[in-house]
This record gives structure tokens, C-alpha cells and sequence, in this order.
């Protein structure tokens, strides 16, 4: 379940795809998530997404290219999950590089 997750990250998978792979109910997989990594799926991937977000301001794109490219709603979204995540904004972090 993490591997797909980690692979289809960009596709915004949705819980019952990843349920029908692991022929498991939406119940069952986010009870199995949670107990093996401490997190159910939606906010492990909202997670992955943020890390892959650092890395891709690490590489220089701009933060509406990342927002893009991560596939996050908007701006606002990235900035917060981002800042819940590193303690700071994409912003600040770009300054900071």
C-alpha cells in the first residue's frame, strides 16, 4: 500500500483504488495503515507530497510550479501542510537556501 502510494503519488489516488488493490475495505486498510506507519494513507501522501515539494524548491522551481507539479489545490495548501510539516513556509525556506 505505501509503495503504490509512494508511486502514484502524483495522480491524486484516491482510498478505494489503493483499497481494491489490497482487496481490503476502507475500514480495514486505514486501520492497517495507521498501525503499521502511525498515520492513515490520506495524510501519508499528504506528507510524501510535502517532502517531494522541499525537494523540488531545492531544485529551483518556483513555488506555483511545485503547487503544480505536487498536486496540491493551491498555494494557501502547499504553504500549509508545509509549514505544519518543516515549521516553515515555502517561502521562507527558498530565502533561506
Amino acid at each position: 500500500m505505501r509503495d503504490y502510494i509512494c508511486a502514484h503519488w502524483k495522480n491524486n489516488i484516491k482510498l478505494d483504488e489503493v483499497c481494491q488493490l489490497a482487496e481490503m475495505s476502507q475500514y480495514q486498510l486505514i486501520r492497517c495503515f495507521n498501525k503499521e506507519y502511525g498515520i492513515p494513507p490520506h495524510q501519508f501522501l499528504i506528507l510524501y507530497k510535502t517532502h517531494q515539494a522541499r525537494l523540488l524548491l531545492r531544485q529551483g522551481l518556483s513555488i506555483t510550479q511545485v503547487v503544480t507539479d505536487c498536486g496540491f489545490y493551491d498555494q494557501s495548501h502547499l504553504s500549509r501542510n508545509f509549514k505544519k510539516t518543516f515549521g516553515i513556509t515555502p517561502g521562507r525556506y527558498l530565502k533561506v537556501l
